[in-house]
């Protein structure tokens, strides 16, 4: 009988961990890598009884993954992640109790699309990726009771009250349903940004300029937020001051 693809090494060690999802324009099984059970998820065993794997829900959960990137940007996701990167993404999922924290991309999306569709495919895991530029507290209400991890893209200016408060209820969110939340950050820029052209908006920006630049990005958020990201995430000492 040949072996579930879900069970074999060639997926969970082998080069490609979206192996079985054709990814040439708008994505789909690929059934030349399904031959255990042609792309259905059942199969006869050697006893002539029916096994069945959990193939429709990680085919689900990966295409969600998929329609929320091409909705987002407009164009299909190509993977991008190194040799090193996916290896060490496929070691992580054997154990996922935390997520990381990592720079955002200068442009363009960031991996965690990529690290998210790993774990759909691979685990069956339903992982959600919020791009915290369009976010909204209502984003979190779907996932209540199906989320398994989350990822939140390009988090900036938590200088700004606000925003320091919506990235407080995404950790909540994480931390009371003991979930890995990965993060992608933006970076505060080493220059001062434009002035402007009257002396009023060149005084107010060099004020902006001054209060963005006097804090590392996680010492806008409080304590209590800090510390439940720290159980949640790992590299977020990075981006917040150490003693």
């Amino acid at each position: 009988m040949t072996p579930c693809l879900f069970e074999s090494a060639a997926l969970r060690h082998g080069p490609d961990p979206l192996l079985g999802l054709n990814l040439n324009g708008d994505w789909e099984k690929d059934i030349s890598n399904l031959k255990c059970c042609q792309g259905s998820g059942c199969r006869l065993d050697q006893n002539r009884n029916v096994s069945r794997c959990d193939l429709e829900k990680r085919y689900a959960n990966a295409k969600a993954l998929f329609d929320s990137y091409k909705s987002a940007y407009n164009s299909n996701l190509t993977p991008s992640l190194s040799s090193e990167q996916r290896a060490f993404i496929q070691k992580w999922l054997i154990s996922p109790q935390k997520g990381y924290m990592m720079s955002h991309p200068v442009s363009g999306p960031s991996p965690l699309w990529d690290i998210a569709a790993i774990a759909s495919w691979q685990c069956g895991f339903k992982a959600r990726v919020i791009r915290f530029l369009h976010f909204k507290d209502t984003d979190l209400y779907p996932l209540d009771t199906a989320c398994d991890m989350l990822f939140v893209e390009a988090v900036d200016r938590l200088w700004l009250p606000e925003k320091a408060l919506e990235f407080s209820l995404i950790v909540d969110f994480a931390f009371a349903r003991d979930i890995p939340l990965w993060v992608s950050m933006v970076q505060s820029p080493k220059k001062p940004e434009g002035l402007g052209s009257s002396r009023t908006a060149q005084k107010y920006n060099r004020k902006l300029n001054a209060l963005k630049l006097s804090r590392r990005p996680l010492e806008w958020i409080g304590e209590s937020s800090l510390s439940k990201l720290q159980e949640q995430t790992d590299g977020w000492q990075s981006f917040f001051p150490t003693t």
